[in-house]
């Protein structure tokens, strides 16, 4: 903001491009400071970045006056649970160590979001549960007899909120039941399974077991934090973003996702982020489980035309994103995606025939061809493709990726040709045209590298293919095709060889005993090779 030359008493700044501490321009030279050498110039458009510790009204991370957002939709789950970061705060809390900078973004609606440090706030959140749940229960008691309640009331929940719901912290949606049940249940029915659980057990226990800190010493710890305040201008181009960004490259890594979430609904009102994360990105995540940044590649390539890396699947969102006026209808168009990428890889894709083609591309393990099967099933959607069609195009893409890889031709290559392929087919569809004829009309005429194999060239690579060596579910394929082909009748091989209910055995043994050698004759080894 304005420099100034009086600086409260509870305000320690620290301006960094300055060999001073002091921002005031009082030699009017438009750098700021007086009489010091300047670090850096600053030019017209650039700005300091002023770090101010405070000791704000209500002192603590649970002042602010409600106005604090501690996990905005933006924010991922709590995920400290590895015996490392969540023990490391709690150990800074006996040695009394600062737990690191807590940074936080002022709202046009004068709200407090924070940017960076939402999973140390939950972690002293668990502790405090934890303090009031030992003292509930008898096992400690404090000095101060008020202390329970004192916690309670103003460190956890906030009694006089219109909220239905009165907890101060906001756990995402899969946390918020169990922080819930923590405070109110009873612990046999706490969520076992929950990262925020599990901690909360950790840190219960140590409280009880070891009490390195009495209670009462233990919550002057906590009450003692400093905030960091940092208030960003965003009508002079302060970019919350960057700055998360930059704050996270030396915790936990950021998935592409993350960020990607992170640059969606930061910077919108809180209300606006809780509608676009319950209508779209929760749905979105849902869909896609452990696989949203392989969903988000799928969906830029569909869009795009182009594939971007693995590790760049951020960078090539923003390049889409910044020409897109309405983010809640990119939002609605990634949900749509979402949802047909569920489908493909539940192998719930519509009629029986279909869903048992999706088992065997899961088998033959070519997520390479994911950005067409989502295009195509979006198109067959909105056209109101027979399922008789959508069969034959699965059928297509299956027999097109078994014959080469029984041949031996390339992958490398079906990135690019499964890119293109649905644009290619609508490019070449006539009115009278079915979808799949233009589709095996383009892939039969594919030279080089992109070839559909012959049956005379899949004959032989059948032959001579050392299936032995090939991967397991390539295998399972094979063996799946062989037993139930066209049958009416189905085994379920792949069930049966993964159970150990069938084996893969030599027809030959790997290790000729005197008896094969003998029927082999004199060329025994050559027989066996």
């Amino acid at each position: 903001g304005k420099p100034t030359a009086e600086v409260p008493e509870t305000v320690t700044p620290a301006v960094y491009g300055f060999e001073t501490t002091y921002s005031a321009d009082d030699d009017k030279d438009n750098y700021g400071g007086l009489g010091f050498t300047q670090k850096y110039k600053v030019g017209e458009t650039e700005h300091l970045m002023v770090l101010a510790s405070e000791e704000l009204e209500g002192k603590g991370l649970f002042g602010w006056g409600g106005k604090l957002v501690i996990q905005p939709e933006y924010q991922r789950n709590y995920i400290y649970a590895d015996g490392k970061r969540d023990v490391a705060v709690i150990e800074s809390l006996l040695k009394g160590y600062p737990l690191g900078l807590l940074y936080f973004v002022k709202t046009a609606s004068g709200m407090y979001e924070v940017l960076d440090g939402q999973q140390r706030i939950t972690t002293i959140s668990l502790i405090l549960i934890a303090m009031i749940n030992a003292m509930k229960a008898g096992v400690l008691s404090a000095d101060d007899t008020s202390l329970c309640e004192r916690i309670r009331d103003s460190y956890i929940i906030d009694k006089y909120c219109k909220d239905e719901r009165k907890v101060r912290l906001k756990p995402f949606r899969n946390d918020c039941d169990a922080f819930d049940k923590l405070i109110f249940a009873n612990p046999k029915e706490y969520f076992e399974e929950s990262k925020v659980t599990i901690n909360y057990k950790y840190f219960y226990n140590r409280i009880v077991n070891q009490q390195e800190l009495t209670l009462d010493e233990l919550f002057v710890a906590i009450d003692n934090l400093v905030i960091i305040d940092i208030e960003l201008e965003l009508e002079h181009g302060d970019n919350p973003q960057l700055i998360f960004e930059s704050l996270n490259s030396t915790g936990l890594d950021l998935t592409e996702a993350d960020k990607i979430r992170n640059y969606v609904l930061m910077g919108l009102e809180p209300a606006i982020q809780e509608q676009y994360y319950d209508s779209y990105w929760n749905k979105i995540e849902k869909c896609c489980d452990t696989e949203l940044d392989s969903f988000v590649r799928n969906y830029l390539t569909i869009v795009t035309g182009v594939i971007p890396n693995i590790r760049n699947v951020y960078s090539a969102f923003k390049d889409y994103a910044r020409n897109i006026d309405n983010i809640s209808d990119l939002l609605a168009d990634m949900l749509k995606y979402a949802e047909i990428y569920q489908k493909i890889t539940s192998c719930k894709i519509g009629n029986s025939e279909a869903n048992e083609i999706a088992k065997r591309l899961d088998l033959l393990d070519m997520t390479v061809a994911y950005p067409f099967l989502m295009a195509f099933l979006s198109y067959s959607k909105d056209n109101e493709i027979c399922d008789e069609e959508i069969v034959t195009v699965m059928s297509c893409v299956e027999t097109y990726i078994f014959r080469r890889l029984m041949c031996d031709l390339p992958t490398n290559v079906l990135n690019k040709i499964f890119a293109s392929l649905h644009k290619a087919i609508l490019k070449h569809k006539k009115e009278d045209n079915s979808y799949s004829s233009v589709m095996i009309y383009l892939l039969e005429n594919r030279k080089l590298s992109g070839s559909f194999p012959k049956d005379e060239e899949f004959i032989k690579g059948f032959t001579n293919k050392n299936v032995y060596a090939m991967r397991g579910k390539n295998k399972m394929y094979i063996f799946e095709r062989l037993e139930n082909g066209s049958s009416k009748e189905k085994n379920d091989v792949v069930a049966n060889i993964e159970s150990g209910t069938l084996t893969i055995e030599h027809i030959m043994p790997q290790t000729l005993s005197a008896v094969w050698k003998q029927a082999l004759g004199k060329n025994y080894e050559q027989i066996q090779e």
